[in-house]
């Protein structure tokens, strides 16, 4: 009997590029309920340790913020990384997801804040041919000048 299609969902707060070959010595894979995950864990950067959950890898960093005070100017927080998602015997996965969210803060005339990240898929056995890119960007809504924290989600599939 021929297992459903499913959908795999990375949920996270961050940048994430999903999809590429993981090559590293300190390469770990983590078993989902139709594929399994590997990453290189030295370079996971500000995403902090994965956690697995069904079909879903999500992080939570808690060291991840950008913050600029009494005219610092622009302050970039950024990281990228890279899972190889090996789908079991069987398993053709239907979708790639990517979920970012965090919260946001501003104070004072001219503050902006925005938001973006990309997800990228590929067969490992042929890259150069067969890749599946999508951004996201978001800005437009993120200004609410309170000085509050203010939550913002943004869902991505390819």
């Amino acid at each position: 009997m021929k297992k459903p299609d499913f959908t795999l969902r990375p949920v996270i707060a961050g940048l994430l590029l999903f999809g590429s070959t993981v090559a590293s010595a300190s390469s770990i894979t983590v078993a989902g309920t139709d594929a399994n995950f590997t990453f290189d864990d030295s370079l996971l950067g500000i995403f902090g340790t994965p956690t697995m959950a069904g079909n879903i890898l999500y992080f939570t960093p808690v060291d991840f913020s950008a913050l600029s005070t009494n005219g610092d100017g622009t302050v970039l927080t950024q990281s990228a990384i890279n899972v190889l998602v090996t789908p079991n015997q069987g398993v053709k996965p239907s979708s790639l997801g990517l979920d970012e969210r965090g919260a946001y803060s501003l104070n004072g005339e001219g503050s902006y804040v925005g938001v973006g990240g990309q997800i990228s898929a590929f067969d490992v056995a042929n890259p150069i041919t067969a890749e599946n890119t999508a951004n996201i960007i978001r800005s437009s809504d993120l200004a609410t000048h309170d000085n509050g924290m203010h939550s913002w989600v943004l869902p991505l599939s390819i």
